[in-house]
Formats: structure tokens, C-alpha cells, sequence
């Protein structure tokens, strides 16, 4: 990804956020979508927030309502510390 431009900058600081169009590759996008489908599989089987990150907060949260047959992860903790891609 190139630097952002001037423009991009003083619409950040603007309006508070930026979209940066194609900032993630569809190949890249696709792998990320596949890793989250197999985290929110794997939480089927829990009831409340698991995995442990480097600083002791559960790694996987997990939304109120959340159970086997309507998953609800709400959350993964340092993704990149458990996933290859």
C-alpha cells in the first residue's frame, strides 16, 4: 500500500475516519473471511469467552445470546498472534 495523500489526511483529521479503497487484496480479504468463518465455527462449542491472550484477557468473546445452533462471536483478541495469515 502507497502513503496516504494530503487529501486523505486532512479528510481524516476532518471527519474523524478514513475508507482507504483496496487497502486489503481480494486474496488477502478472502484468507481473512475464511479464518473468522472457521474462529465462529469453533465457537459452536463454548459458552462463555475462551483462549487466553499473551496478557491473560480471553482471546475469543463471545455475545449474550451466543450458543451452538446462533454463534456470536463478538470478538478475537489479537488475531494475528493465532492466525497464520
Amino acid at each position: 500500500m502507497t502513503s496516504l495523500s494530503r487529501d486523505q489526511i486532512e479528510r481524516f483529521w476532518r471527519d474523524g475516519v478514513l475508507t482507504v479503497e483496496d487497502a486489503v487484496s481480494s486474496k488477502l480479504l478472502s484468507a481473512m473471511r475464511e479464518q473468522f468463518a472457521a474462529w465462529v465455527e469453533e465457537s459452536r462449542q463454548h459458552e462463555a469467552a475462551y483462549g487466553e491472550t499473551l496478557d491473560g484477557r480471553p482471546r475469543f468473546d463471545l455475545e449474550p445470546g451466543h450458543g451452538p445452533d446462533a454463534p456470536a462471536l463478538r470478538r478475537v483478541n489479537a488475531p494475528a498472534d493465532v492466525s497464520a495469515r
